[in-house]
């Protein structure tokens, strides 16, 4: 059975007690129990954590995972990525590309494997990775013939791909104990990625939408899963970043239906009423809008990556025209300005990391 590495990005750029306190209650009720019951052999659960984590926050982390011990927390620090790419996360699955091999858990670097992605506060119909594993052995097979194509072009040539997504989900709006299903393919949570590891083509590459055409260029075959259940809930409270629809309307979400939630998504409903009661019933409502300054965060660390590396590349001109004083005069102000603006991007990011809106 191949391995499959599942990726959740918990916290990055968040530095904030309180918001811990409310994401580790919302985690424990939703993305927890229903990753876990469907576990198995060769499952890594790789959650990335920020490597600046209020302490506090990461110990009630640790002890809520400790017991599973597929769940591996990966750091990441923000402030020292070497490669930011735009449009997805590719950046974060090669962090945790090295903590896999790192930690000997990737023995054939060249393998094929599974990827996939869920947010912290989503879950997943109990029988997803059930269902993925079966259309991958039936299918692999084809791919592995494909790649020996000589039709292949010698850019595509190293990997076959196989792209699957589940169409069918459910957005969950808390506020409002309201939800409705959506036919939505390519949704960050109902996309899984076959391919070798060491083609560092992950779920991670693109988002949404963009997958369609990302796939033709990799020569990737792609496979949207009919199903009669939904797959995946996108669960839509006042602490998400709202890019998407929230459930204006739909079917309420009652004793019952909640009932129905805990046997197709395996979440716990005694928690999720606790989570509920402690937080979302005494929160007004979410306006619907973007988080400017938390969407901020991300062209943030761009921008710190890339002075960064600018300094870095400076520091080693700088050794090359110990000889040429009128170079090194115009590199050393150069890399003073760029230190500089560091400093300023570095302190409005810890800014917004640490703001309690």
């Amino acid at each position: 059975m191949f391995h499959h590495l599942l990726i959740t990005r918990f916290g990055i750029g968040v530095r904030t007690p309180s918001w811990y306190e409310y994401k580790l209650s919302l985690f424990e009720a939703i993305t927890l129990p229903s990753i876990c019951s469907q576990r198995r052999e060769g499952l890594f659960w790789l959650i990335v954590i920020d490597s600046r984590i209020p302490s506090e926050s990461l110990l009630a982390l640790q002890a809520i995972v400790e017991a599973h011990s597929f769940i591996h927390l990966v750091s990441i620090d923000v402030y020292n990525q070497p490669r930011m790419i735009h449009g997805g996360f590719a950046w974060v699955y090669e962090q945790c590309q090295t903590y896999l091999l790192s930690e000997g858990l990737i023995e054939d670097p060249t393998a094929y494997v599974i990827t996939s992605l869920i947010d912290d506060d989503d879950a997943w119909n109990r029988d997803t990775v059930r269902i993925v594993d079966k259309h991958i052995e039936e299918n692999a097979h084809r791919l592995f013939i494909a790649e020996l194509d000589a039709r292949r072009g010698f850019l595509v040539r190293h990997t076959s791909g196989m792209f699957i997504t589940f169409e069918k989900g459910i957005i969950w709006n808390t506020q409002k104990k309201l939800y409705h299903e959506v036919l939505q393919p390519s949704f960050s949570m109902s996309v899984f990625v076959f391919a070798r590891f060491s083609s560092n083509i992950s779920a991670c590459t693109v988002r949404h939408r963009a997958w369609a055409a990302y796939l033709a260029s990799v020569d990737f075959e792609q496979h949207i899963l009919q199903t009669s259940a939904p797959m995946w809930v996108y669960f839509r409270h006042p602490k998400a970043l709202c890019e998407h629809e929230w459930a204006e309307s739909g079917i309420q979400v009652d004793d019952r239906e909640l009932m129905d939630f805990e046997r197709l998504f395996s979440i716990d409903g005694d928690a999720y009423v606790r989570f509920f009661n402690s937080f979302i019933s005494k929160m007004p409502a979410h306006p619907g809008v973007p988080d400017d300054d938390k969407f901020e965060l991300l062209d943030l660390q761009f921008r710190i990556g890339a002075v960064r590396q600018q300094i870095l590349c400076l520091t080693e001109r700088l050794e090359d025209c110990a000889s040429a004083p009128k170079a090194r005069k115009k590199i050393e102000e150069i890399q003073r300005s760029a230190i500089k603006k560091l400093e300023s991007l570095r302190t409005r990011f810890d800014l917004i990391a640490t703001s309690e809106k």
